[in-house]
């Protein structure tokens, strides 16, 4: 969103990060684990974040392997964001380190055919 003009430039503040809905269904294939995840958390400049992890086994999983992946992607989320600010988890997430990382944290539970990040916003 633009927040002000001067001379020949605009300023804009960053809002919120989504993937388009039709890119999230080709990714899904059968016989793969689908896992949702949705929270707030604080990031080290006092803003307040939701972000919404999107995470696709490569193959199809039980509930235990499900909910472990989903809690560790959690902890990890949430000390990777409150450490950092809002601007550099945005830069972050735009370059796919932050995806990249978390993917290769969770791997040594379950192998992640995909670690996106869905929705990141100011809640």
């Amino acid at each position: 969103v633009i927040t002000k003009a001067e001379s020949n430039q605009a300023i804009a503040e960053l809002h919120s990060y989504s993937i388009n809905s039709a890119h999230i269904k080709r990714l899904i294939r059968k016989a793969v684990k689908r896992i949702d995840d949705s929270f707030v958390v604080v990031s080290k400049d006092k803003i307040t974040c939701r972000i919404k992890p999107l995470l696709i086994a490569r193959f199809k999983t039980n509930q235990g392997v499900t909910t472990s992946l989903r809690k560790k992607a959690r902890e990890y989320l949430k000390s990777a964001i409150e450490a950092n600010t809002f601007g550099d988890i945005f830069s972050s997430i735009i370059t796919n380190k932050l995806q990249m990382s978390l993917k290769k944290e969770l791997k040594t539970i379950y192998p992640l055919g995909i670690s996106e990040i869905r929705i990141f916003e100011k809640a």
